[in-house]
């Protein structure tokens, strides 16, 4: 790669992880109740969570906990498990990426929803495929990535843990 290839690429990376960084920062404040400055509303606050969005919200604030523990300020600790989350997401989207162009797994983000990948999942799975007719085909397709990182953590451990703050705080869709 030349110089103005390697800029290009480092300019389109830092656009995404930004808009990942954004969108992780207002789920976790909108959603999750836990703004940037590191203020943790109470659960009670929160009654649109259910109970997934609840217990993904526990390991989330537990890992901010974890931080603080560790010596940062809870503004610190947001600011760590967001920018953590964006750059777990933006690598394992390239992750995806390559291993569909090499034929390793079946096809998973190169058309979203649309993925040959993803209709394999549903077809597989009538209680996603019923949240897919249903109209939450953003859930269904969120719970088809998590199956995907699952089954990719025994051979990219790293990437793909089931321990990574990015298996719960999510993206916006």
């Amino acid at each position: 790669m030349d110089k103005c290839q390697r800029d290009l690429l480092r300019s389109v990376v830092v656009q995404c992880r930004t808009i990942l960084e954004e969108s992780l920062g207002y789920v976790l404040e909108g959603d999750f109740g836990v703004d940037a400055k590191g203020y943790v509303e109470d659960e009670s606050m929160l009654p649109h969570l259910d109970v997934d969005d609840l217990a993904a919200r526990r390991v989330v604030v537990d890992h901010l906990s974890h931080f603080q523990a560790a010596g940062a300020t809870p503004a610190q600790a947001v600011e760590r498990a967001v920018r953590e989350a964006a750059f777990t997401h933006l690598n394992r989207l390239c992750a995806y990426k390559m291993l569909e162009r090499r034929k390793v797994i079946r096809e998973t983000v190169s058309r979203g929803t649309d993925s040959d990948g993803f209709k394999f999942y549903l077809a597989d799975r009538p209680k996603e495929e019923l949240l897919w007719t249903s109209g939450r085909q953003d859930l269904a397709y969120r719970h088809f990535l998590t199956w995907r990182a699952e089954s990719l953590s025994d051979q990219i451990s790293v990437l793909f843990s089931p321990n990574e703050i990015a298996n719960y705080l999510l993206p916006q869709h």
